[in-house]
């Protein structure tokens, strides 16, 4: 699905918005963006929202590279915090955005495997100093930092992707193969390595395969675990969940699982649930009915804290990638990537796209300074809850 954006010409005060016919054009304008080009442009988070703001263009420090953002896309997990559903004091003033990509521009000192003009995907997740200087891996952390949209615990936010620069560690920018970054693309690697993680503790922890499986929750999130169980894991007794009969309509159009609402889902015997949604009541609903010695994964983070599991809140406990036992059943949070998993992600793409199209799966906006006025004109965060994802390409005025 693409959305046709126009740009009105310098020194026009007014903005607008059309919709005819399912597309949306949106008119803005961008006399006050002209001057001080010598800063790089960002989108920040203000009290009252998104807005465009200038700030320095970073350096590549030692061992980091400097990458020039030429793709970005909003989470699921980004949403609350525009909607007003979820507390966005830690961010007022941050760059805000955690999925982006790129091309590398410059090089620090000391890098040593990648190269200017490499394609890379931006890790999210930042590492502690303390745990870094411990030879911690920079991927396993449990109290990693989200860029642009979760704090280290001393409260500092590392700077996110929603603008036209970004420096950062050689090994959090993974290279994507040319050919398969603008296929597929490049912002959309990083929530794509959730789902590898996924099947990966599906692979390492469940010796013998499910006779059957269930998604709550049918967000891209959820889609694209449904994809990988099916055609990159060869699994076929797959259920999914979710209210949105919108969302339910897409599953059975992609033919990956078989549509229910939470409340027709029959009574199953099920060895695996994947949580994703972050519902109370369909983390309860898999309680009920996965199986003693099966095992339900949480991916989904809740907006509220109600409850607790492994004696952590529901959310730390997902953030942490903590594991539990409750009931007879073994319950894994997961949260992030690892390496591994942006390595394995060409041949997952590979393997997708013999069966799907894969611009069926997100939503192109156009280039990031678009994204002001879907959000001002309610555009995004889409009514009713994400189907697809939204994406933008780099900043282009």
């Amino acid at each position: 699905m693409v959305y046709n954006l126009k740009i009105l010409p310098p020194f026009s005060k007014k903005g607008r918005i059309y919709i005819c016919g399912g597309i949306k054009s949106i008119t803005l304008s961008y006399n006050s963006w002209v001057a001080g080009m010598e800063k790089m442009r960002c989108i920040l988070m203000t009290q009252n929202g998104l807005s465009l703001a200038r700030r320095p263009k970073p350096k590549p420090g030692n061992g980091e590279v400097l990458i020039k953002i030429e793709w970005a896309s909003l989470c699921g997990s980004d949403y609350p915090f525009l909607n007003g559903s979820k507390d966005k004091s830690h961010l007022i003033g941050h760059v805000f955005g955690h999925e982006g990509a790129g091309v590398i521009i410059e090089l620090g000192p000391n890098v040593k495997s990648l190269h200017v003009g490499d394609t890379v995907g931006i890790e999210s997740h930042r590492a502690r100093e303390e745990w870094l200087a411990e030879g911690g891996d920079p991927y396993k952390d449990p109290l990693s930092a989200i860029i642009g949209h979760r704090a280290f615990p001393d409260g500092r936010i590392p700077q996110g992707v929603f603008a036209e620069f970004i420096s950062v560690p050689e090994f959090y920018a993974n290279k994507i193969p040319k050919q398969l970054y603008r296929v597929y693309p490049g912002s959309l690697w990083e929530p794509l390595g959730n789902s590898i993680r996924l099947a990966s503790i599906i692979r390492e922890k469940i010796k013998i395969k499910p006779k059957r499986i269930v998604v709550s929750g049918c967000g891209p999130q959820g889609i694209m675990i449904m994809l990988i169980l099916r055609y990159y894991l060869g699994y076929d007794a797959i259920y999914a969940t979710d209210i949105s009969e919108e969302r339910l309509k897409l599953v059975a159009q992609l033919g990956v699982a078989k549509p229910y609402l939470p409340s027709e889902l029959p009574k199953l015997s099920v060895q695996l649930w994947l949580e994703m949604s972050g519902a109370l009541p369909a983390f309860w609903q898999a309680i009920d009915l996965v199986d003693k010695g099966g095992f339900l994964v949480l991916f989904g983070l809740p907006n509220r804290d109600e409850i607790k599991i492994g004696g952590l809140p529901y959310s730390e406990f997902v953030l942490q990638s903590q594991e539990t036992e409750m009931q007879g059943k073994t319950l894994i949070g997961v949260c992030g990537r690892l390496k591994q998993d942006w390595e394995e992600a060409p041949m997952v793409v590979e393997a997708l796209k013999q069966h799907i199209k894969l611009d069926s799966l997100f939503s192109y906006f156009g280039p990031l300074e678009n994204m002001l006025p879907l959000v001002k004109y309610g555009i995004l965060p889409p009514k009713g809850g994400t189907l697809l994802k939204g994406v933008f390409s780099g900043f282009v005025l």
